[in-house]
């Protein structure tokens, strides 16, 4: 079964052919995201300049999304991002991907070069409840776990928000139940497996990576 589909940049896609994509997907919310040419490459991240869509539920709601994210390639903001860099807006074009949404309860963001000491072996985990979009957003509260081999120290903080699903769909920022506040979110087995396939990554790319990843409730790992 598959788990995502992609739009190709400007393709004129009639919305039946996307809602039949849709219907081959697990059934519950999905994550719509933006895939422009040169997102993410070496020089130029584009972090922030394009937007994405969380827990969409419904096929009206999941045409809406699509059509946003391909709008963005095309704001002001994102005018004003491409003439700060020197990067020629016509050359940006925009596919999106439409895929299940992982069911995270707890996510973060791993640098798998330490950004206070890059030249050593450490890797920085930043991690909380709820879905990534809180970690990567500012808008949930985060441990700190750094992991040298087989050591891994932890830095808990008191989590009291997390960016969870909205029961009308999309999401929310939301209170971190009392008796998690003051739980790790990540154990050390989980913080080390992390690390591992972010050194897996960094040797596979030749450079240190950041990367996001996100573990449900049974503890299945998405990167």
């Amino acid at each position: 079964v598959p788990s995502f589909f992609i739009i190709p940049p400007s393709a004129e896609i009639e919305p039946s052919v996307i809602l039949s994509a849709r219907r081959r997907l697990p059934d519950g919310p999905l994550a719509v995201r933006s895939s422009a040419t040169q997102e993410d490459a070496a020089g130029i991240s584009f972090a922030g300049q394009f937007d994405t869509r969380l827990a969409v539920e419904s096929d009206e709601d999941l045409l809406a999304a699509i059509a946003e994210i391909r709008a963005s390639v095309d704001s002001e903001r994102l005018r004003a991002y491409t003439k700060q860099h020197g990067v020629p807006l016509p050359s940006l074009r925009m596919a999106v991907v439409v895929q299940s949404l992982f069911p995270s309860a707890a996510s973060g963001v791993l640098f798998t070069a330490d950004p206070a000491d890059a030249a050593s072996a450490r890797t920085l985990i930043s991690a909380g409840f709820g879905l990534g979009e809180g970690i990567v957003g500012g808008q949930a509260d985060a441990d700190e776990l750094r992991v040298t081999g087989d050591a891994v120290a932890y830095a808990l903080t008191e989590k009291l928000t997390r960016v969870t699903r909205a029961a009308s769909g999309g999401t929310e920022v939301s209170a971190v139940p009392e008796s998690q506040r003051h739980a790790r979110c990540l154990t050390d087995d989980q913080a080390r497996l992390l690390a591992g396939i972010g050194r897996q990554l960094e040797a596979h790319y030749g450079l240190p990576q950041d990367i996001e990843g996100a573990i449900d409730q049974a503890g299945q790992i998405a990167i």
